[in-house]
């Protein structure tokens, strides 16, 4: 039988009562135990707090978990655009330099002729 709040509530009702029922009943009861039905009954109300404390432990962890999950997700998805925008960048960086390159050089090539045709040379290519 699981032990769902409504199933501790139970047994916490039903703890005083079986107390009372053996107080009640002792003479039918044999002397030896009357020490150990005390004992089982503290015994049972230390199980049913400690249950009750670790219950409650359990919801907190799963309640941090869910927080931590939901916060790694975040995180990957920063990660994940911060990618995104680094590829985007380095393209248009590679595409800057491509024509940076292609304008030096048609440039340099402008240079060239301008300054053969000063001194009075044919044009290289």
């Amino acid at each position: 039988m699981s032990m769902t709040p409504e199933r501790i509530e139970e047994i916490k009702k039903a703890i005083p009562e079986a107390e009372k029922f053996i107080e009640q009943n002792k003479i039918f009861i044999q002397l030896g135990l009357d020490g150990f039905t005390d004992e089982v009954f503290s015994d049972m109300r230390y199980l049913l707090a400690a249950l009750e404390e670790a219950q409650q432990q359990a919801a907190e962890w799963e309640k941090n978990a869910r927080t931590e999950y939901r916060i790694h997700n975040e995180v990957q998805d920063e990660l994940r655009v911060a990618q995104q925008t680094i590829a985007r960048q380095r393209e248009a960086l590679e595409k800057i330099e491509e024509e940076l390159t292609d304008d030096t050089t048609e440039r340099a090539q402008q240079i060239n002729a301008i300054i053969g045709a000063a001194l009075g040379e044919g044009v290289e290519s």
